[in-house]
């Protein structure tokens, strides 16, 4: 309470108090955003190497199967090679005939190899992610 000139007389105040930085909300709302987006890509990445991983599996299954079924047709080439040799032997088919089957044998194996390196190939990508 003051006193002037004999009256009485009141002072009030008023204190306010702002932040600087106005912007607090917005590089909290930015923050967010980037914890969000980086979820994201790590949901995405996830993903991608799930899809990567079954990719590698099925081709070497496929490739496995490839193997068996050249395995039967090298068996049967087998089969034909004796057959053929044995008429080769009585006159009824000529050397270019037991030839082409050996050679075709041949492939057979060669195409055989080249897919179990394929098979080592694929899993050599797993190990070198």
């Amino acid at each position: 309470r003051n006193i002037r000139d004999d009256k009485d007389s009141w002072e009030y105040g008023l204190h306010v108090s702002l932040p600087l930085d106005y912007n607090s909300i917005k590089i909290k709302q930015i923050a967010q955003k980037k914890f969000l987006l980086s979820k994201i890509q790590y949901q995405n990445s996830k993903e991608n190497e799930k899809i990567f991983y079954q990719n590698i599996l099925n081709k070497v299954k496929f490739l496995k199967i490839k193997i068996k079924n050249n395995e039967e047709v090298k068996t049967t080439y087998d089969n034909l090679i004796t057959q053929v040799n044995d008429l080769y032997q009585n006159g009824l088919k000529t050397i270019e005939d037991l030839t082409i089957l050996k050679n075709t044998k041949k492939s057979k194996m060669q195409e055989i190899l080249i897919d179990e390196l394929s098979i080592k190939l694929e899993l050599l990508k797993l190990h070198k992610r």
